[in-house]
């Protein structure tokens, strides 16, 4: 008789635009890069129903709960099933300066703190999904934190701008799937090595 497989832990995981030379903003934030269609819809939709809990910077919260929130503007399509999944997930914003935590079930918490990070790891039944918040990523892969990148990797040179990987520790990263979107935009999926 065959054993039941064993259940998996829920992931931190992260997810980026990135363009091919590994910046997720030009220099003065511009996104115009980014190509959205139906099939980056359909994997925004997929991949944060995996998810019960949604980590952000302040920056990145505020901006989320400025559009996403019931309070931002009207949504249609794919940005109203969007929205309404990301309203039933627990946020939590990671802030020094955050004062209130406006958003419905959502908390704020003072620094990157291991030991925080790892019991809302251990608390999450689904998984945690990190949007943006680049400071907090490589915070969080330094410590070894983050289980998974999904990164969106779109055919345009930016030559200059924010980069992800700043500041980073040496990390082996072992890619575990790819897939290519008609637009030419690659998920690549990468988890870290353990060394």
């Amino acid at each position: 008789m065959k054993k039941p497989a064993a259940k998996q832990k829920p992931k931190l995981t992260v997810t980026m635009w990135l363009s091919l030379d590994g910046f997720i903003a030009g220099p003065g934030g511009e996104l115009d890069w980014i190509m959205g269609d139906d099939e980056m819809s359909d994997y925004e939709i997929n991949l944060i129903s995996q998810a019960d809990t949604l980590l952000l910077g302040r920056k990145t919260y505020q901006e989320f709960y400025a559009y996403w929130s019931e309070k931002g503007p009207p949504k249609n399509g794919w940005e109203k099933i969007f929205a309404k999944k990301i309203n039933d997930l627990h946020k939590v914003a990671i802030s020094k300066t955050l004062e209130k935590a406006e958003w419905d079930d959502s908390e704020i918490v003072s620094g990157v703190a291991t030991e925080k990070i790892k019991k809302l790891k251990d608390e999450s039944k689904k998984g945690i999904l990190i949007y943006g918040s680049v400071s907090i990523v490589q915070q969080l892969g330094n410590l070894g934190l983050i289980d998974e990148y999904q990164l969106l990797v779109h055919p345009v040179l930016l030559s200059q701008g924010r980069k992800l990987f700043e500041d980073v520790n040496k990390t082996g990263l072992k890619l575990v799937s790819s897939k290519a979107f008609k637009s030419g935009v690659m998920v690549l999926t990468y988890q870290p090595t353990k060394t």
